[in-house]
């Protein structure tokens, strides 16, 4: 555990985690291994105090100079990231927030609280506009298009509907699924949005009027991310194994697939671990991932390379993680009601 060849300096938390937590060989698969890699990613403090509850939702703005956050307890807090200090509180409202993403300029905030999607301005702190969504659904997923003009907004009735950002009109909905949609996202360099949501799977739709040109084998409850250049994408969930022979179960895992066809290029396993997976997120290089897991096990950057991958834990009970836009920072929010924001420091070796 001392070894500090591998992706992880022992330091104040940041581990190195064994192998045997890994496994599942398929088609491209690649063996755990914590004797050398290419990233550092160690603890660089904490942003607590402007919540009261879990931390569903982050992200960092296109500069990568602020965090924001929204919680469980109705509020969005925008935070410094150098300084881990808040700047201010936007006064949203008393529901659950679910998402929140910068505009393209990252002088705005979008935030998905309940039935009502809206808009803040990141300087002033006032809210510029807000709509609700049709039939009084309830918002569960928001991602950015990939020209930054719009956002796409999944609710728990299955419908995902598209909101223009300059007069906040509606300008196409379609049903996705029978029940939630739970994960949205955009590729930048695929005009596609990635769906996950009930048993059905999963989804391409090709933007921006969402014709539905794909589907996936995605496993059930599954969070999705497009990789940076957007020839992957990340799925992460409850995968299907088969501990012995004729013998079938679920664990905790992450595809890595290929865009648009949907061939698995890489599997790993992480059946030792006790919880459930509640997000993933890319690292700008393409070659390192984020995924929360809630509940007591361990979260993990996971990194990938095309013979090998290394594991490190950034914390327990998390609900939510973000990479920074320029790939040094790392945001893992908590599950577990203490609002609490662990912030990882993300270097190559």
């Amino acid at each position: 555990m001392g070894d500090r060849r591998g992706l992880w300096a022992l330091v104040a938390g940041a581990v190195l985690c064994a192998a045997a937590a890994a496994g599942a060989a398929t088609k491209g698969a690649v063996d755990a291994d914590p004797d050398s890699g290419a990233w550092d990613v160690s603890p660089d403090g904490t942003y607590l105090g402007g919540h009261r509850g879990a931390v569903r939702a982050i992200a960092f703005s296109p500069d990568g100079t602020k965090l924001a956050s929204g919680a469980d307890d109705g509020n969005v807090v925008l935070w410094d990231t150098e300084s881990k200090g808040a700047i201010k509180s936007l006064a949203v409202g008393s529901l659950p927030v679910r998402g929140v993403v910068f505009t393209a300029d990252g002088k705005s905030v979008v935030v998905l609280h309940g039935p009502e999607v809206s808009l803040w301005d990141v300087e002033s702190g006032a809210k510029t506009w807000a709509v609700t969504l049709d039939g009084g659904g309830v918002g569960s997923a928001i991602a950015l298009a990939p020209k930054g003009d719009a956002v796409y907004v999944g609710d728990l009735t299955g419908t995902i509907s598209v909101w223009r950002l300059k007069d906040h009109k509606k300008t196409s909905s379609w049903k996705a699924y029978e029940a939630e949609v739970r994960t949205l996202a955009t590729s930048p360099k695929n005009a596609l949005l990635a769906a996950t949501g009930d048993a059905s799977g999963g989804h391409y739709f090709a933007l921006p009027k969402g014709k539905r040109v794909r589907d996936v084998s995605f496993a059930d409850g599954a969070v999705v991310a497009f990789a940076p250049a957007g020839g992957h994408v990340a799925l992460a969930g409850d995968l299907d194994i088969e501990p012995s022979p004729g013998v079938h179960a679920t664990a905790p895992g992450v595809l890595i697939l290929d865009v648009p066809d949907g061939d698995e290029i890489t599997r790993v396993s992480l059946e030792a671990s006790r919880g459930h997976v509640a997000s993933v997120a890319w690292h700008k290089s393409g070659k390192l991932i984020a995924v929360a897991m809630t509940g007591d096990a361990p979260s993990l950057a996971i990194e990938l390379n095309p013979k090998k991958y290394f594991m490190g834990e950034i914390g327990t009970s998390r609900a939510c993680v973000a990479f920074s836009p320029d790939g040094t920072r790392l945001a893992a929010g908590s599950s577990a009601g203490t609002g609490m924001i662990g912030a990882y420091r993300v270097t190559a070796r």
